[in-house]
């Protein structure tokens, strides 16, 4: 509107002037008898010279401020149109042929002035019509509720996407047009209750409208057709001008009651593998104990026989050993069974846990271990992360009482426990060892459970190699990887990768 204004402006001075022009030799009011200018021409030459030296320089300020170049194109015109005025106060003192040139310089400059507003006038008409075009086919389309309020004080609707029209039974378009405050009839919604409607004041459209304020995934509830009444997730915000203003506000919601249902299926099923996990539980706590009763008691019987039997000849002697062996080998195996289990099942949320105090712990309860290997232990300065600190105290325990017990005869252990930071997202714990070592070929064999690399010297070392399986199922479950890296006879290094930080989501973790 501005724009056709300050056209039709300029176009009623452009008139005037061209008249002056043709009329002002026949005017006495303008023109003295002997050519000379009056006072009164003199005069609006300063008047003009005023009124464009001052609208030139608004103009490059709000060109300025706003980066309009239709701002920018008005300042250098009404500049041109200066100048053109300082030389006729300069130089026209009287009529002649200078004194015409000057006024069909200004006379051009108005032209060029006008049809620069009418251009742009017309380029964001059109514009402005494209985009109308745009947002009418965006409200005919869009999957979801859309309502678009106007400027203030009402913030009466302006638009309603079709979508959002069948959802609150307004086909007829009844909403568009109502102001702040009386739209619930045609617009119900409700709290998650399901019982208590939103006053006027409490729907994010009015607060997005009269206080600014944006709503982010709000869960409400809305009454659509038949009455019937679904789950909504809505958003809001208000649209404001180059000066912060608020001139408006925007307004979606969406149907989420899929996701809702999907939600409660999963929390059901999260219940459900709960349960299953508890009873599992339970079921190999009372298999492990039914179990091993009979192995300690095959283990016992053939201690019995033993101290009871001083003559037993050589070749019985060593089966009752390789039975009390393997009865206690089995047992081993269950209960190792038993504690991967209970590491499945019993899984808490991730917490912040000091690596360092970890570590402490576990050296704690190898202490005599230690002691009797004559080990030597070095830990350096280790991260705090994220992480299931009964988890990570079983890790290192078995990483480590690894690197005490795989050792040559005779040999005395030396342990090196540290970190490193690979990325800014993840960290390495490294257990470095000079140990017997393995072949690195095998390593992939390493982490399955049963695994056991030393071959025929088996006997040399007590274990049933599950230690390595749990702490690769520790490992992934924090998200990250345990490798390894060796050679015979010269040590092992275990590394283990996990993030620094983890999503802390208690119904995920379940």
């Amino acid at each position: 509107h501005w724009i056709w204004s300050a056209a039709s402006w300029n176009g009623l001075v452009l008139l005037i002037c061209i008249l002056i022009v043709v009329y002002e030799r026949y005017l006495s009011i303008l023109i003295q008898p002997q050519g000379s200018l009056t006072l009164l021409v003199e005069s609006s030459h300063w008047v003009f010279l005023i009124l464009f030296s001052t609208g030139a320089f608004l103009s490059a300020m709000r060109y300025r401020k706003t980066g309009n170049s239709l701002l920018g194109y008005v300042a250098l015109t009404q500049i041109a149109l200066a100048f053109v005025v300082l030389a006729g106060i300069i130089g026209m003192k009287q009529y002649g042929i200078w004194y015409y040139l000057g006024r069909i310089l200004m006379i051009e400059g108005f032209v060029s002035l006008m049809i620069g507003l009418l251009s742009e006038y017309e380029r964001l008409y059109r514009r402005e019509r494209e985009g109308r075009q745009t947002l009418e086919a965006i409200m005919e389309n869009i999957p979801v509720g859309l309502a678009v309020a106007g400027g203030p004080p009402d913030f009466p609707i302006t638009m309603v996407s079709r979508h959002g029209l069948e959802m609150i039974q307004d086909p007829a378009g009844k909403l568009i047009g109502t102001p702040n405050g009386k739209r619930q009839a045609a617009w119900k919604l409700f709290f998650p209750d399901e019982k208590t409607q939103a006053q006027p004041e409490q729907m994010p459209l009015y607060k997005a409208g009269q206080y600014g304020e944006e709503t982010r995934n709000r869960e409400l509830v809305m009454e659509v057709q038949e009455g019937r009444k679904i789950p909504v997730l809505i958003n809001a915000a208000p649209i404001r001008n180059t000066q912060g203003e608020v001139v408006g506000a925007i307004n979606t919601w969406m149907d989420i009651t899929e996701r809702k249902q999907t939600e409660e299926a999963l929390r059901k099923r999260a219940r459900e593998l709960e349960r299953a996990n508890r009873d599992l539980r339970n079921i190999t706590m009372v298999a492990s104990h039914d179990l091993q009763e009979p192995l300690r008691k095959i283990e016992a019987l053939g201690d019995s026989i033993l101290v009871m039997t001083s003559d037993l000849d050589e070749r019985l002697y060593d089966r009752i050993q390789r039975m009390r062996n393997s009865a206690r080998q089995m047992r081993n195996m269950i209960t190792g069974l038993n504690e991967l289990s209970f590491l499945t099942t019993d899984i808490q949320p991730f917490q912040s846990v000091d690596l360092n105090e970890i570590t402490t712990e576990v050296l704690g309860k190898l202490d005599r271990k230690i002691q009797e290997s004559g080990a030597s232990v070095e830990v350096g300065e280790l991260p705090t992360i994220d992480a299931d600190p009964k988890q990570m105290r079983i890790l290192l325990h078995h990483l480590i009482d690894n690197a005490l017990k795989f050792q040559p005869k005779g040999g005395k252990p030396l342990v090196r426990v540290s970190s490193h930071k690979p990325t800014p997202s993840t960290i390495q714990i490294l257990v470095e060892d000079n140990g017997i070592g393995f072949d690195e070929n095998h390593a992939k064999y390493l982490f399955r459970p049963f695994a056991r690399l030393d071959g025929k010297n088996q006997s040399e070392y007590e274990g049933i190699g599950m230690g390595l399986a749990i702490c690769r199922w520790i490992t992934e479950h924090h998200g990250g990887e345990i490798t390894a890296r060796s050679s015979p006879g010269r040590g092992a290094t275990f590394i283990v990768t996990i993030p620094v930080f983890q999503q802390k989501d208690t119904e995920n973790t379940t």
